[in-house]
């Protein structure tokens, strides 16, 4: 074109509009699609909706919502609400691990199935003892497909405990709100193709899964470890030092999570003791935000993501070696490990015996739930949190009619004496053992049952106290024991002393427990303005069974009957009294101070 009328800063020209037009379009079409892709390529993984600045005002409305629920939440309470399912509502602060019901474990059964896919790599270690193969391409022929043993073809769930803990989801939900703040003018990020694996599963069960945030990218992911080690995880949160120690680092150090069951299970280590035969498996909440798509080994990855370009890494061996896709956080916040699965190996679901009801080797509800009592000893007194203390102040009212205040109550947890309680249980289990209930001794069917153990089937007590790892087949009861304050110190530290306490043997020599509280209080002494009682767990086994008002060598008649616990009933009217023949046969796990 040629110049014409010039002024400061300006000039015209006379062209035909309608050419330049259609060929500026078309540039702009060709410099998008080139964008689009580069950006798809290196990882920047987000779309232009059509109407982005409506999306972004929306998650910043729903930001700012959040950010004054947090501000004016009360001190010390869960501001971020809970998913329903909890059984903690957040109004108090909580850290505790539960067993899921029954019912609901087909649904994990679910997700470990329709994520399973029948892939071997050079992760998964040889299952041979002795001379086991060399890391191989591919994995080794002993674990393919076929293979002898080969790959296992199905995951049977065994137990499925879920992670409750206030400050952990608190930071989760905190740092999840800073991602979609920070991407907001981003959002929504492209959708994976193919769709993560677990996606259709979790979806469709609300109840057990809390939605996720589709337009963050949030998603429940696998991670696989040893059963201790995934016990720990829940316990305590993941540790980025150790991460990747046993995975490798492909992508740099960070938390390695999968998809798939199958690529997660490489690295469920089966335990060993307790836990032999029985993997494990943490299906964790993830918010992946802005991913860095990669189809190459690249440990300087989490660079890109540390220096604030990216908010994950997605390193896709699917495409690259026909395997898996890995997902890599490295920030523990942006993972909150929800579920513990434990589970075994099976050729396939239809082969697999059926499971037996697991548990794990300590209460489930006890800070140290994660620790080997054998190799790593443990001797700890915690102080209960609300809602124990309160089953507990209902276990007390409904076993006494004193109306006694529980003041304050204390959990026992020690190592020694719980091992060489869970050794004497098991040893009366042996051969299928299964003993006579005590409802089964008086002649009354319906209302002999020990009361105690009637008010807990009746209490949501599952979270606090955990009564399903109660072996009813062994006769296992929660029942009480007063004494004096110096005796209750003594037993909770180091357990009882067959025929050292001085109140009387009116049944012979043993330790002696009541299912009415008034029958324990009796035997107490009302010290620094309170009473102390315990509550034991009392592994009864076979009942020698009496209706006397009194016999003092009634532990010997039952000890020369292979029995192991009198139960006495005086004149068939009570109040009954347990009294166990051998100290290892009870663990006093709850210390309770009580008004006077």
């Amino acid at each position: 074109c040629s110049e014409g009328t010039l002024t400061p800063a300006t000039f015209t020209c006379e062209v035909d509009v309608v050419p330049v037009v259609l060929i500026a379009i078309a540039a702009v079409v060709v410099v998008l699609g080139v964008v689009a892709l580069i950006r798809f390529r290196t990882g920047l993984c987000k779309c232009i909706p059509g109407d982005k600045s409506a999306k972004a005002a929306r998650i910043r409305a729903q930001l700012a919502a959040d950010k004054t629920r947090d501000e004016t939440a009360e001190a010390g309470l869960c501001s971020a609400g809970v998913p329903p399912y909890w059984t903690n509502d957040g109004r108090t602060s909580f850290d505790q691990m539960v067993y899921v019901g029954g019912d609901s474990e087909h649904f994990f059964q679910r997700v470990l199935t329709d994520t399973y896919q029948p892939i071997v790599t050079q992760d998964r270690p040889c299952p041979k003892t002795t001379s086991p193969c060399k890391k191989t391409p591919g994995g080794c022929p002993c674990n393919q497909p076929g293979g002898n043993p080969g790959l296992p073809g199905a995951f049977v769930v065994r137990r499925v405990i879920r992670v409750e803990d206030s400050e952990l989801w608190q930071r989760y939900v905190d740092r999840r709100g800073a991602i979609m703040e920070t991407r907001a003018d981003e959002l929504p990020f492209h959708a994976f193709k193919p769709p993560v694996l677990t996606g259709d599963s979790v979806s469709q069960r609300a109840g057990t899964f809390e939605p996720l945030r589709d337009d963050g990218n949030e998603f429940y992911l696998w991670h696989g470890t040893a059963v201790r080690s995934a016990l720990s995880i829940a316990q305590n949160d993941f540790t980025l030092d150790m991460a990747g120690s046993h995975a490798g680092t492909m992508y740099g150090r960070g938390i390695y999570l999968a998809e798939s069951s199958t690529k997660a299970d490489e690295y469920a280590h089966e335990g060993e003791g307790h836990y032999s035969g029985v993997h494990a498996l943490v299906l964790c909440r993830v918010c992946l935000g802005k991913v860095y798509y990669t189809t190459t080994r690249n440990q300087e990855a989490g660079s890109k993501v540390k220096a604030g370009e990216y908010d994950s890494v997605v390193g896709d061996r699917s495409k690259s070696a026909k395997t898996f896709r890995e997902f890599v956080v490295y920030d523990a916040d942006q993972v909150y490990p929800e579920y513990v699965v434990l589970y075994s190996r099976a050729p396939s679901l239809e082969a697999a015996p059926a499971p037996s009801r697991f548990h794990i080797e300590v209460p489930v509800y006890w800070n140290n739930c994660h620790r080997d009592p054998s190799s790593d000893p443990f001797t700890q007194t915690y102080t209960v949190r609300r809602r124990t203390h309160d089953l507990l102040q209902r276990l007390v009212t409904g076993t006494s009619t004193s109306g006694k205040k529980v003041l304050e109550a204390q959990r026992v947890e020690h190592s020694k004496m719980w091992s060489r309680y869970a050794a004497c249980k098991a040893g009366l289990l042996a051969g299928g053992a299964r003993y006579k209930a005590a409802n089964e001794l008086d002649g009354n069917l319906e209302a002999g049952h020990p009361l105690t153990q009637v008010l807990l089937e009746d209490m949501d007590s599952e979270n606090a106290i955990s009564t399903e790892n109660l072996q009813e087949d062994a006769n296992e009861l929660l029942l009480w024991h007063g004494s004096s304050l110096s005796a209750i110190s003594s037993i909770s530290q180091g357990g009882f002393v067959i025929g050292a306490e001085g109140h009387g043997h009116r049944f012979g020599k043993g330790a002696y427990f009541a299912e009415d509280l008034d029958k324990s209080l009796a035997y107490t002494t009302k010290e620094g303005g309170v009473r102390t009682v315990l509550l034991c767990r009392v592994a009864c086994g076979d009942f020698s069974y009496t209706e006397e008002q009194g016999s003092p060598n009634a532990h010997s008649l039952a000890a020369d009957a292979g029995k192991h616990c009198v139960l006495a009933n005086p004149a068939g009217k009570g109040p009954r009294e347990y009294v166990a023949l051998r100290a290892e046969q009870v663990y006093p796990e709850f210390v309770l101070s009580l008004e006077p």
